[in-house]
């Protein structure tokens, strides 16, 4: 289950289909702010905690595609930045591990070795760092809050202003879900690639903004 795979995030495929793979929502607490509420013409003044609701795009640990599998750290994956090795035909392989550091690195590979190496095509690189996150703030309540409300206050406006940020965050993760829905896709198109399903790389690089290319 890769639900919390990545620290303190939720993956969104799980709630909203295979389109949100990749996608993840991060909550992280901002401050501290005082809001000003109004009560049968009177008004209060609560701090309340602010949060930040992020949503990313982030590379799956594995990729399987016709030529193998690929796995990735969790720190890769946050750095965002993949490289995909091409043989002389074009076709997506393993790359090749050195044993060594630097120059002895190259020095034990096999004349087999280097003279494929040597022939290979410029890598396909994956930026997804750069792809859009989108996000949102939205207030939490503390229990020191709903105290000074009940006190302040009644037990249906208490409720009311309890349902708040659960509406809020409701509402704006449908907005932002459903802009993540209706633009690139970007996972899916490098899964094509992979697959030499999509082989037109000029085509690919344009479709993404050049976060797909050569």
């Amino acid at each position: 289950m890769d639900l919390y795979d990545v620290k303190d995030s939720v993956h969104l495929k799980h709630e909203y289909g295979e389109r949100l793979e990749g996608w993840y929502l991060k909550k992280v607490f901002l401050k501290k702010r005082d809001l000003t509420l109004t009560y049968e013409e009177r008004k209060f003044t609560y701090s309340f905690d602010m949060y930040d609701f992020n949503f990313r795009f982030i590379i799956p640990s594995i990729i399987n595609f016709a030529g193998g599998t690929l796995t990735y750290s969790n720190g890769e994956r946050e750095l965002g930045v993949f490289r995909f090795p091409r043989d002389k035909d074009g076709n997506f392989v393993a790359p090749i591990f050195l044993n060594g550091e630097g120059d002895k690195g190259f020095m034990d590979l096999s004349k087999e070795n280097v003279s494929e190496l040597l022939s290979r095509l410029d890598p396909l690189v994956f930026e997804a760092f750069r792809i859009t996150q989108y996000g949102f703030e939205s207030f939490d309540l503390t229990d020191s809050i709903i105290r000074d409300m009940g006190r302040d206050t009644d037990a249906d406006f208490v409720e009311y202003v309890k349902g708040l940020p659960n509406r809020i965050i409701k509402e704006k993760t449908a907005e932002i879900i459903e802009i993540i829905s209706s633009r690139t896709n970007y996972l899916l198109i490098l899964k094509n690639v992979l697959n030499r399903q999509w082989v037109d790389l000029g085509e690919v690089a344009l479709m993404t903004g050049n976060i797909i290319h050569i």
